[in-house]
């Protein structure tokens, strides 16, 4: 168990490195800097331009880009030889002499790892500042991160408890109306589009001119909750918003869960040991709920790492759709606004849930199959 976990903690540490750098090349390729934004070009005042180079130090955008830089020994000797004799020693060949240049303190060091001044670093939870709004976005997200895990954790537990008991009964009764009925459906919801499901839902249940059964966006009254509110006043009073987000977030992960399941159960049904079970003279509905649905854990637990990554990335859509503050409602502000760093810490955010959500599929898997962990095949893991 412990080498196993070490593994796949050691190649999720590897994704993550590897997306850090993706978002820091990401941020850093791209032209201008937060400055351009927040001050007018042609305001050439003294007291804007040290506000604008105060901000360019505290960002760190006045350092190098990483650790090393190719440059010329021409530059190395700017900064190596004393004012007074830099003119005597210089000479037109140096600037065609490459030079790889050190630079302990950079943007990428300052980005991950902070300084004493103005950041602590990615790994430390600072994600720097919010080039719209000039906040910390650690502080921006912290509001709205609760919203995302909440939506995509109900959608999850709804899709795996709506899904087993359909596939077991289609499995039960396979060519049955129940099964045709439930086959098509699930082709239907793989086929529909969340954006246009999350628009009808909308459309039918929350417009005034046709039907208002639950509230149109957001997660609360638009006035707000009263003082007065109790907590369990606002749970039940925000409930009513979750209700069509969910199904957006569900209907999907319903349809292709149950396809999994069912098709999971048929294969068991076909395997040796059902077949004794059934010669033996057990029943069929008791061996199927007790021997075949066991069997389906292993596939349920693997099929986590891939249904929870999926939730994360329809949350865009369907936060945007809705008007639910979370982390996909975040990002789509942070597009149409280019705010950078508010990108990337979603970027990396959904990275780690995700990283985390396999993390724990393989784990069940790994718990749940002895095949896995035992001394015949152990060495065949990865």
């Amino acid at each position: 168990m412990g080498r196993f976990l070490f593994r796949r903690l050691l190649s999720g540490c590897l994704v993550m490195l590897g997306l850090l750098l993706l978002a820091f090349v990401l941020q850093n390729a791209l032209p201008g800097d937060p400055t351009d934004q927040w001050f007018r070009e042609n305001d050439n005042s003294a007291s804007t331009q040290q506000e604008r180079a105060a901000w360019r130090q505290r960002l760190g955008l006045d350092l190098p880009v990483f650790y090393l830089t190719l440059g010329t020994l021409a530059d190395h000797s700017k900064t190596a030889t004393p004012p007074t004799l830099r003119d005597e020693t210089d000479s037109n060949w140096r600037h065609h002499v490459p030079v790889l240049q050190w630079h302990p303190d950079n943007r990428f060091h300052r980005w991950l790892f902070g300084d004493a001044a103005f950041s602590r670093g990615i790994i430390r939870g600072d994600f720097g500042i919010s080039w719209n709004s000039r906040q910390p976005v650690a502080d921006l997200l912290s509001h709205r991160i609760g919203w995302s895990i909440l939506l995509t954790f109900i959608s999850l537990m709804l899709a795996y408890l709506l899904s087993y008991p359909v596939a077991l009964r289609a499995v039960q009764y396979p060519g049955s109306r129940f099964d045709h009925f439930f086959t098509r459906l699930r082709h239907i919801c793989l086929s529909l589009p969340v954006f246009w499901v999350g628009g009808m839902l909308l459309l039918l249940l929350a417009n005034p001119s046709i039907v208002q059964i639950f509230p149109v966006t957001g997660v609360s009254p638009a006035g707000g909750w009263p003082a007065s509110a109790s907590w369990i006043s606002r749970l039940y009073g925000t409930i009513p918003y979750l209700i069509l987000p969910t199904v957006s977030y569900c209907y999907g992960s319903w349809a292709f869960l149950t396809g999994q399941f069912r098709e999971t159960l048929f294969r068991e049904m076909q395997s040796d040991y059902f077949k004794t079970a059934l010669a033996k003279g057990l029943d069929q509905k008791k061996a199927l709920y007790v021997h075949a649905f066991r069997n389906t854990w292993i596939q349920a637990f693997a099929l986590f790492g891939f249904a929870f990554p999926a939730a994360i990335g329809g949350s865009i859509v369907i936060e945007s759709i809705f008007g639910i503050p979370g982390m996909g409602f975040t990002i789509y502000e942070a597009i149409d606004a280019r705010d950078f760093p508010v990108m990337n810490a979603v970027f990396l955010l959904s990275g780690l849930f995700t990283l985390i959500g396999l993390l724990i599929s393989d784990l069940l898997v790994y718990r749940s199959d002895p095949r896995i962990h035992s001394p015949s095949t152990s060495s065949t893991v990865s």
